[in-house]
């Protein structure tokens, strides 16, 4: 087990990892299953280093998804009420 940043949970989590028929390194998240596979690699310095680029790719943007998500279940909730608010009301 190998812990990777996992975009589906927005954290590091435990991943099984192994080799598949074209030699690229596939790892499955043990929480949500989301699998992720890595190019071959000539020693663990390099995979380790795609691993933490992965993460510094993936991670601010999954922040901005979870940060979206959570502005839309704000919005259902204020629609679902009835509330209405008009800009004047909202500036106040």
């Amino acid at each position: 087990m190998k812990n990777i940043y996992c975009t589906t949970d927005l954290q590091q989590t435990p991943h099984n990892g192994e080799v598949d028929h074209n030699n690229e390194f596939v790892f499955t998240c043990s929480i949500c299953g989301k699998i992720l596979k890595f190019p071959s690699v000539k020693s663990s310095k390099e995979l380790n280093q795609l691993l933490k680029d992965y993460e510094a790719i993936n991670k601010p943007v999954a922040e901005v998804r979870k940060q979206a998500n959570q502005q839309q279940a704000i919005l259902a909730e204020v629609l679902e009420d009835g509330t209405k608010v008009s800009i004047e009301e909202s500036e106040a």
